[in-house]
């Protein structure tokens, strides 16, 4: 991989657009504007994660990576298919999915052009020139007229007018600091609690049944999963905890670990259906994670045992997440991907570079999708790799297997 850093990176994009003006053929970019998002979702370790999907690709195709002023970043390939592109763009949109200005524009049903630009250089060299040229004159990229996505704030009735006086701006930005302060603050005390906290209140056991049945004898796995409700009523009940990938990750992070205080045979529903565990890809590489996860096997004798990964740790490390698959195997243990957003499903068509034997898709986020976008979503993915979920207060009453065969 070739990556140019913001020093001379005009200049640099500017001549390297000139030069392919003459070899468009096979050629694909996207620019990925992460300058859109809101500032936590701006800090480096996002930027970083944001460019590890297309980092992958540079080193199956040729091609160049731009790092922009502004925070963004332009991915030009030789050879990737338009598929590739999108699949890495859906990897950054998982990452960031919670951000308010993302969630707005999924709202719209605009998420993916708001966060990326594609462009088929062969067909589109004109448009990838002018962005080029626009780079190099220095000019503000969120001017830039893109008639496939419109700027977020554009024809929002319902928005607040924006503050215009130095007075009114200056108000909003102590009120938006202040806001951000508090729930730092309450993200803290949280973790503090949670460190020493018995975990078991904030578990949440759920049946999961086959698609479409309703009897009891139609329940095919047990879900033992981290109850985020219920950490917001107990621990935090009069202020929100911060809407933030990170803060959720903390806050698993710190339940998985509490786990490990407890005898694995008192934790497990019984019952000898297979198990869908809440954990932490982190834990699984250290020491005492590994221990307990050895004596949950053995307490579980014949039942099959999956660890349930947040989205985040899946999406975030592929190396890490592929020495983790490992590492359960070795345990008897499998993988499973949870709180997955519709978007990623074709993402783990291919299963060697996302170990993962199911995925645990969130129902919530299906509610704008037609039928035949659902369909050309989950493509290729087998039915019996999938669950549905509900969020809290979503309109599930219980997760959902597509079917009964599971792959154990």
């Amino acid at each position: 991989m070739v990556a140019v850093s913001r020093v001379g990176v005009e200049e640099q994009l500017y001549d390297y657009a000139k030069r392919l003006a003459r070899y468009r053929s096979g050629r694909r970019a996207v620019w990925v504007r992460l300058s859109r998002l809101t500032k936590p979702y701006r800090q480096p370790s996002y930027q970083r994660a944001a460019r590890e999907p297309f980092a992958r690709l540079l080193r199956r195709y040729d091609g160049q990576l731009f790092t922009l002023p502004n925070q963004d970043f332009l991915c030009v390939l030789k050879g990737a298919s338009a598929s590739e592109l999108e699949r890495a763009v859906l990897a950054v949109e998982a990452l960031v999915r919670d951000d308010p200005n993302l969630r707005a524009a999924e709202a719209d049903g605009r998420d993916l052009p708001f966060l990326a630009r594609f462009y088929d250089i062969a067909r589109e060299y004109d448009s990838f020139f002018a962005l080029a040229e626009a780079v190099a004159q220095g000019r503000d990229l969120a001017e830039i007229a893109d008639e496939a996505a419109p700027s977020p704030e554009a024809d929002r009735p319902s928005a607040p007018p924006a503050p215009s006086s130095p007075a009114e701006k200056a108000e909003a930005a102590e009120t938006t600091e202040t806001t951000h302060a508090v729930r730092t603050d309450v993200l803290a005390g949280v973790l503090r609690h949670l460190g020493r906290a018995d975990v078991r209140p904030f578990l949440k056991r759920e049946d999961v049944r086959l698609l479409g049945a309703t009897g009891r004898r139609a329940v095919v796995m047990d879900r033992l999963g981290f109850d985020m409700k219920a950490v917001q009523e107990k621990l935090a009940p009069s202020e929100p905890l911060p809407p933030t990938a990170l803060a959720t990750h903390a806050i698993r992070r710190a339940l998985a670990e509490r786990l490990l205080d407890h005898d694995p045979q008192d934790l497990l529903p019984g019952g000898g259906r297979p198990v869908l565990l809440d954990f932490s890809l982190e834990l699984l590489a250290e020491r005492q994670g590994h221990h307990w996860l050895e004596n949950l096997v053995q307490a579980a004798g014949e039942t099959p045992l999956l660890l349930v990964l947040p989205v985040g740790e899946v999406l975030g490390d592929t190396r890490r997440l592929h020495d983790g698959a490992a590492a359960a195997r070795r345990t008897g243990l499998k993988l499973a991907a949870g709180g997955l957003p519709c978007a990623t499903a074709p993402l783990f068509r291919d299963q060697e570079q996302w170990p993962v034997a199911m995925l645990l898709f969130s129902a919530a986020a299906t509610g704008s999708l037609s039928p035949a976008a659902a369909a050309r979503l989950f493509e290729g993915l087998a039915p019996e790799r999938m669950i549905w979920c509900a969020d809290d207060g979503g309109r599930l009453n219980a997760p959902r297997a597509i079917r009964l065969t599971a792959p154990w």
